[in-house]
């Protein structure tokens, strides 16, 4: 418990310094990440409200990318069970980067959770043939 206690106050205090950063006027490109890193965080704490609203707070920051909108939407569709929502994270998210091996991998993983194994096999294999690493 006290390692878990020390990371939150780590994320929060770099979340405040960013913010610090933005509100002078001074470019924020590590706002998305900060923010996106904390959500994944929370999940796995199973604070799936609380990462939703640190995902949203990731979308909204500049630089923000596409895998995040994936996750958010997984978060969104499985942790929260607001399936419509996430579905559309996860669609916009390859819409935006369709090169993104991450978002297709992601929103694989949805697809296999909701039973729609065929699409999720197909989105499973563009994201092996986008990065062979997976």
């Amino acid at each position: 418990l006290g390692e878990k206690s020390t990371a939150k106050k780590m994320f929060e205090r770099e979340i405040h310094r960013i913010e610090r950063l933005a509100e002078r006027g001074e470019p924020s490109h590590e706002r998305a990440s900060a923010y996106f890193l904390y959500a994944r965080f929370l999940e796995g704490q199973d604070k799936y409200k609380e990462a939703k609203l640190a995902y949203d707070k990731a979308l909204n920051a500049p630089f923000s990318q596409a895998e995040i909108l994936a996750h958010a939407g997984y978060n969104s569709a499985v942790n929260l069970g607001q399936v419509n929502d996430g579905w559309q994270k996860l669609k916009t998210s390859i819409c935006m980067a369709p090169h993104d091996a991450s978002c297709h991998a992601i929103y694989s993983l949805f697809l296999a959770k909701n039973g729609m194994q065929t699409d999720a096999t197909k989105h499973y294999n563009i994201a092996l043939k986008l990065r062979p690493s997976l």
